[in-house]
């Protein structure tokens, strides 16, 4: 018998199917479940990796220690291989606002940390998109409502802090910082607002801000940057050779993590298992409705090999057509979610959506497996039926 004889008898066949639905249906689930489970496995992971470990805390270590050994500590712990630099951990960040005078809806609060970079004093990196205090008070903050600082490049930035005068009172200083580069906002990165100076600038702010208050009484402890995120253990191990206690600011559970991983696979392997039970309840309904005409085609001579290839055409068909409409939907939803992003609340950008398109081929070809497994033990439990017994209510 000619293919493509068999393929059209297999696609009238899928045509006249009262299973056709529940066939479709089961397979557009499935498919679906392998999709999202790999999809929501694969945001979560570079979630992780792009906001975690990328960020400023996850790169710094904490050493408590007195001040008077905190001078040999750094000479100690700055030879270890990875470590950027080590101050007090006061230093670390401060607030200043940022204020234009021509334009009083740009001014907002700039959060001012370490950077890893070889800067001047007084020069600045700060972030390409700039979220003004004004915006905090719309319901909806669209990405063309940010400010736009590259207007200010290789500019000065006039920054105010406020300088204690003691406990209770203090005053409005300012501070003029060039602003030198400009880095694209990670779509992962909570705080938008983040600029980066040198050490010697950030101690003259800070001295100056605090120079009339008494901060004797403070917790003493250094910060040490590393500036490689996955040399953190290596840092840690050294430093302990030393008797040094260094504790992360950041603690990524690597285990937890892991677990959630092998979760999802273990779920989505049972979704699998289970497709089969479902396919193969509706092969067996289907069989049986159809068992005349499987034996009109032996009677006419058809081989065993023609009829399994007929019932396997017929039931890919089926899968096909699942995957087709499942292909369409997403890549709809996704172009509908990269619209939304471009042109609506900005916060929804600081966490990327990914697709596991790979996933969905993957599905597609675990299913496959299934349907051919449960097609093959079906068919081949169904022709071993006496002939006489299928033509016995012709």
């Amino acid at each position: 018998m000619k293919l493509e004889y068999k393929i059209m008898l297999a696609y009238k066949k899928y045509k006249r199917n009262k299973y056709k639905k529940a066939y479709t249906i089961i397979f557009f689930i499935i498919l679906l479940l392998i999709f999202v489970g790999f999809s929501l496995k694969l945001t979560i992971n570079n979630y992780l990796n792009d906001s975690v470990k990328s960020n400023y805390y996850s790169h710094i270590l904490f050493l408590d220690i007195d001040k008077e050994s905190q001078e040999l500590a750094i000479e100690n712990i700055s030879k270890v291989f990875g470590v950027e630099f080590i101050v007090d951990s006061l230093l670390l960040e401060n607030s200043v606002d940022f204020s234009d005078n021509y334009r009083i809806q740009t001014d907002g609060e700039l959060l001012l940390r370490l950077s890893s970079k070889k800067l001047n004093n007084y020069e600045i990196i700060c972030p390409k998109n700039f979220v003004p205090d004004s915006l905090e008070e719309m319901s909806n903050i669209n990405s063309e409502n940010l400010f736009d600082l590259e207007q200010y490049l290789n500019k000065e930035l006039k920054l105010n802090y406020y300088q204690y005068i003691d406990n209770l009172n203090s005053q409005k200083k300012q501070v003029n910082l060039k602003l030198v580069e400009l880095y694209e906002n990670s779509s992962h990165n909570i705080d938008e607002n983040v600029c980066y100076i040198n050490i010697e600038t950030m101690k003259k702010i800070f001295n100056d801000a605090y120079k009339n208050v008494d901060l004797s009484n403070q917790t003493s402890s250094l910060a040490i940057y590393i500036d490689d995120y996955v040399m953190i253990n290596d840092v840690i191990k050294e430093a302990s050779n030393m008797g040094y206690n260094l504790i992360p600011a950041v603690n990524l559970n690597e285990d937890l993590i892991d677990f959630f991983n092998n979760f999802v696979v273990i779920i989505l392997l049972i979704i699998v298992i289970s497709s089969y039970f479902f396919i193969n309840s509706i092969n067996i309904k289907k069989i049986i409705d159809e068992k005349k005409d499987d034996a009109i085609y032996r009677v006419v001579g058809y081989s065993q090999k023609d009829v399994k290839f007929i019932f396997i055409i017929e039931t890919l068909l089926y899968l096909v057509k699942a995957f087709i409409i499942l292909l369409f939907l997403l890549v709809v939803l996704n172009v509908g979610i990269s619209i939304l992003l471009m042109n609506n609340p900005y916060i929804f950008s600081k966490v990327t959506i990914y697709f596991s398109w790979i996933s969905l081929f993957g599905g597609f070809i675990a299913c496959l497996f299934v349907l051919v497994l449960s097609d093959s033990i079906i068919f081949r439990k169904n022709f071993k039926i006496e002939l006489i017994s299928c033509l016995g209510d012709l």
